[in-house]
């Protein structure tokens, strides 16, 4: 069975979190809250509320030197850095980014993540000038 697994920055220290994620529902009252929660539905750990613009799901796939990448990671491939996103429409499936063309993801072997869009945007311009 594959790992289904999601990360996001915690709002309380922005520190990044790993696990299963769960919405709130949002009503009249209060804002809907995201939360990542280690454990399992049937033995829940610890849960913190996280930024949900920060959220990025794991591939399933990790890079040459073991790190799982996750959805807005930055990689480093043959062409320079690129951004990891998903997408439905034309080629389906997780591709990376670049300027000028996309590559789809098929195995890590090949990249290593050097970043994330959230925390080193700033890998991409720099490599870009």
């Amino acid at each position: 069975m594959r790992e289904i697994l999601f990360r996001a920055k915690s709002v309380d220290y922005g520190e990044w979190k790993v696990g299963g994620i769960y919405q709130e529902p949002k009503n009249e009252i209060k804002e809907g809250l995201v939360y990542i929660i280690s454990g399992s539905l049937t033995s829940l750990g610890n849960g913190w509320v996280v930024d949900p613009s920060t959220l990025g799901q794991y591939t399933g796939v990790t890079d040459r030197i073991g790190n799982k990448i996750f959805e807005g990671d930055i990689l480093m491939t043959e062409y320079g850095p690129g951004e990891l996103k998903w997408h439905d429409r034309g080629l389906t499936g997780w591709l990376i980014e670049f300027k000028d063309k996309r590559l789809l993801l098929q195995s890590g072997k090949d990249y290593e993540v050097i970043g994330n869009i959230y925390e080193t945007k700033e890998v991409m311009y720099e490599s870009r000038r």
